[in-house]
């Protein structure tokens, strides 16, 4: 019996002393909750610090200035963003491409890089209407749509045809711009006084492509020999035209190369003779002097009654640049030779 009691007591023993070695193994709760927070809170500060030092981006005014802000980028978030007289804003791009901030200032896409993020803006030229107007008047002439970017001289309707006026220029509708065929380039933004508006309305400025002139004065001429503008005369020795209207520059621009001349002569035979006439674009005094055209002899017409001449001719229209055209009267021989010039008609066209 007391050998069995003793085997008892010594299996007790041995199996709290097993009981008491696992125990030690297991960490208590408390020893558990403490090291979850500090955990936590470590992660809580490597977040911080990662928002403070990761995600900032370099927003530049333009790609060509050096010039920006430095911004912490987070998607959703929206940011003020650049304005561009005549361009609407269309978002921030990197250098090849990628986008980060679409047209409304909305952050997109966030960075996490460590190294700072370079965005450059993107503009999009704004459209606009532009109107034709002559004399304060809307004109049928088809409006042109274009933008800051395109080169107006390129776009306008540079001589093209309104009746018997050829389009030569443009103005703003406070006249405070010019725009010349002389111009090379141009564009809406180079131009004051332009409201940011969709429509722009533009005054044309034209030349004719006509000219008409018309002489009734009476001049008497008396024979004095072979041209040498010593014309016994009651008037003067020729008739003198003035184009001063007309920018036969601008028309030499754009694409006219000559001019017809259509004149009609009214004279008259007092005595037997022949007469002559030259049309030269200067006043001159001797007959060798370049002229646009001469009528050879004119063979004498019946004395005392009125003849119509007739002179048709087409010349290089550089030879018009003087603006201005003198029409020579000239008796044929000696003696009483004598004839009376009763007034012309002039017409010249410009054709391309």
């Amino acid at each position: 019996m007391r050998k069995k009691r003793r085997s008892f007591i010594l299996i007790m023993l041995i199996f709290a002393a097993c009981s008491s070695e696992e125990q030690d193994v297991v960490p208590t709760p408390k020893i558990t909750a403490e090291a979850d927070r500090n955990d936590e809170q470590k992660d809580a500060e490597t977040q911080k610090t990662d928002e403070e030092k990761e995600y900032t981006a370099a927003l530049y005014a333009n790609k060509e200035d050096n010039v920006y802000s430095e911004i912490i980028l987070k998607a959703g978030t929206v940011i003020q963003y650049p304005k561009k007289a005549g361009y609407i804003f269309n978002g921030y791009y990197t250098d090849t491409g990628v986008c980060y901030v679409n047209q409304d200032g909305m952050v997109t896409r966030s960075y996490y890089g460590v190294e700072l993020l370079e965005l450059y803006p993107d503009f999009i030229p704004v459209e606009y209407t532009i109107v034709f107007y002559n004399h304060g008047r809307e004109t049928g002439i088809a409006k042109r749509i274009c933008n800051y970017d395109m080169n107006l001289i390129e776009v306008l309707p540079f001589g093209e045809l309104l009746g018997d006026e050829c389009i030569i220029g443009f103005q703003t509708a406070d006249k405070a711009n010019d725009i010349s065929w002389k111009d090379q380039e141009i564009y809406i933004k180079d131009l004051k006084n332009i409201t940011e508006e969709e429509t722009v309305n533009l005054e044309i400025i034209t030349t004719p492509v006509v000219f008409f002139g018309e002489r009734t004065v009476t001049y008497e001429i008396s024979d004095s020999g072979y041209f040498k503008q010593r014309l016994h005369a009651k008037g003067d020795s020729f008739d003198w035209f003035s184009m001063e209207n007309i920018n036969v520059e601008a028309l030499e621009q754009l694409g006219f190369r000559e001019a017809e001349l259509d004149v009609r002569c009214l004279i008259e035979e007092v005595d037997e003779g022949d007469q002559y006439i030259r049309i030269y674009t200067k006043q001159t005094s001797e007959k060798s002097d370049e002229y646009l055209w001469e009528s050879g002899k004119i063979e004498d017409g019946e004395k005392g009654k009125e003849n119509i001449y007739t002179i048709k001719s087409t010349v290089p229209i550089e030879m018009l640049k003087t603006q201005e055209l003198y029409i020579y009267y000239d008796a044929g021989g000696f003696g009483g030779d004598d004839w009376v010039s009763r007034g012309m008609d002039i017409t010249i066209r410009f054709k391309k």
